[in-house]
Parts: C-alpha cells; sequence; structure tokens
C-alpha cells in the first residue's frame, strides 16, 4: 500500500462512493511483476439503479469491472502503459482462471460419464 496522502485518500474515497454498489478493493496485487491495482471494483447486479448518483463514475464503474488509478497530476505516457498492462494482466488472469474452471468442470463430467457408464455395465 502507498504512503502519499494523496494516494491514500484517492483510494479510501472511491472505496466509500463505490462499496454500496460492490465488491471494492484496494490494493490488489496483479501477477506479472510485482504491480499493484489501486482500486479494483466489481459491480453487483443491484448497483446499476444506484450509480446514477454517482454520475459518470458510477456509469463506468458499472459497465464491468473496473479498473481505477487515480492520479493528482496528469499521468505520463509510461503510467498509462502500466495502467494497460494491470488491464491486460487481470483479463489473462480471468482467462486463465475460466480455462481452469472449465477444464474442471469437463474432467468432473467425465468422472460422472464414467461411473454411470460403470454403473450401468454392473447392472447388465
Amino acid at each position: 500500500m502507498t504512503t502519499k496522502p494523496h494516494d491514500r485518500f484517492a483510494k479510501q474515497f472511491l472505496q466509500e462512493l463505490l462499496s454500496p454498489l460492490g465488491e471494492v478493493s484496494v490494493g490488489n496485487e496483479v501477477t506479472d511483476e510485482a504491480r499493484f491495482v489501486d482500486v479494483l471494483f466489481s459491480p453487483t447486479p443491484t448497483s446499476i439503479t444506484q450509480a446514477q448518483t454517482l454520475g459518470l463514475l458510477g456509469k463506468v464503474a458499472t459497465q464491468n469491472t473496473a479498473l481505477l488509478e487515480p492520479y493528482r497530476n496528469q499521468p505520463s505516457r509510461p503510467q498509462i502503459r502500466n495502467c494497460i498492462a494491470k488491464v491486460f494482466i487481470l483479463i489473462a488472469d480471468a482467462e486463465r482462471e475460466a480455462q481452469d474452471n472449465s477444464q474442471f468442470a469437463i474432467r468432473n463430467s467425465q468422472l460422472s460419464l464414467n461411473k454411470n457408464m460403470a454403473d450401468s455395465m454392473a447392472n447388465i
């Protein structure tokens, strides 16, 4: 976590604003090299109606999972590239997790199929 007052304030402020709308996670580590996402927000299904009170922030945050990186000054090109890299890393992690879950589901269905076949064979 950061020790800069603006950074800490911005993270706490975003967490406070977005927490009624969904799950807010502050200071998440992103794999690859140790990178941290300032604020990762996942909206709940009921948050869309409440989001209107936050204006543009509510609109952006509730469209999908949002990665928020507040800056005190205009970010430099390397800072922008770093943010984009974090987005791609999070997408890759989510795809990997989905792939693992589908592999797990396929294995479980195959095990279930094999058990059903074994039960059928036992009844013959």
